[in-house]
């Protein structure tokens, strides 16, 4: 049997430039990760403080990772490894966090974890 803790991954990051680091300098750790939770069919969410896509699309952060490869990345990963980019303020962060447990941990994907 599988707790949940094996299936469900939560990944938060603090910047647009943290986020591009793992785009980049730690992009084979980055879909290590990923490729984990496809593995064990699970299911993850990146949480992003302080950030939009449209930030990304301006070029509004301090990396040099381009706009467009950036978010080619995004949804890339979303696409490949079937999961969610949230971006969203730090005060929001606990509640979309527990939202997305809810919503993931009561879903018939995941009904038959234990």
């Amino acid at each position: 049997d599988k707790d949940l803790s094996s299936c469900i991954a939560v990944e938060r990051k603090g910047s647009l430039d943290e986020l591009a680091g793992n785009f980049t300098k730690g992009r084979e750790r980055f879909k290590k990760e990923f490729g984990r939770m496809i593995e064990v069919q699970g299911k993850m969410i990146v949480v992003v403080d302080e950030g939009s896509l449209d930030d990304i699309a301006n070029a509004d952060y301090r990396s040099h990772f381009n706009p467009k490869s950036y978010i080619g990345s995004i949804k890339s990963f979303e696409d490949k490894y079937n999961t969610q980019f949230h971006f969203i303020e730090p005060h929001q962060s606990p509640q979309c966090i527990i939202d997305w447990l809810i919503e993931n941990a009561s879903s018939q994907e995941l009904a038959n974890v234990a």
